[in-house]
């Protein structure tokens, strides 16, 4: 993480990003003050196969700052990949 903001951000990445060709979970928090909203936007557009969900009240942290909130995402996208 220190890597990707030093670097710039999404800027240094956007061409591996867009080569990820399968689904992907995109969770960020929507007070996150360390990586820019605007590059959630980024990823959930360039991935092609993506979702992205925002979680309010909730900064970088998800997992620490809401930890069932996180891991529920996290089982209903596992258990969507199942059917």
């Amino acid at each position: 993480m220190i890597y990707y903001v030093k670097s710039g951000g999404y800027s240094e990445l956007a061409d591996s990003i867009a080569q990820v060709d399968k689904s992907t979970l995109i969770l960020w928090g929507e007070t996150d003050d360390m990586l820019p909203p605007k590059d959630a936007e980024k990823f959930h557009q360039d991935i092609a196969h993506s979702r992205l969900i925002k979680l309010k009240n909730c900064g970088n942290t998800l997992q620490i700052e809401q930890p069932q909130m996180t891991s529920q995402h996290i089982f209903q996208f596992l258990d969507y990949g199942k059917l």
